[in-house]
């Protein structure tokens, strides 16, 4: 008399991650992600690996690819198809990234951003440091 009732879905893990926008106003670093595994070959902006447990500042600052003033300038959210992803974003600007680029990055201008090959989790880290850059946050 009654249809089967679909299971109730499993909720999905949730993994967080800080992600940094170092930029001099005209470029913006990036690095290629690794061949294999999630959004690999992919480039994205340097960042913690996403683990289950949430970041503290002092934990993140570590993997910043520069010494800069670092400031919050918001929060993302991502689905994947098997976990939730909360990337805390931070920026920073200095003088010149072109002449003080980190070792294992790469300097994109700004303007041409929609051509790198940055997944959309990537593309909406760059829109709230974006965001909060036009606020003067």
């Amino acid at each position: 008399a009654e249809l089967p009732r679909r299971a109730a879905k499993k909720p999905r893990p949730r993994r967080h991650g800080v992600h940094f926008w170092l930029t001099d106003g005209v470029h913006v670093a990036l690095r290629r992600r690794p061949p294999d595994g999630l959004l690999g070959g992919m480039e994205e902006l340097p960042g913690t690996p996403w683990r289950d447990a949430a970041w503290d500042w002092a934990e993140a600052a570590a993997h910043a690819p520069a010494a800069a003033a670092w400031r919050p300038v918001g929060e993302v959210r991502h689905v994947f198809t098997h976990f939730e992803l909360s990337i805390a974003v931070h920026a920073a600007r200095v003088e010149s990234l072109t002449r003080t680029l980190p070792s294992g990055l790469s300097a994109r201008r700004r303007d041409r951003l929609a051509e790198s090959a940055l997944p959309s989790v990537m593309r909406k880290c760059a829109a709230v440091a974006e965001a909060a850059e036009a606020r003067g946050a």
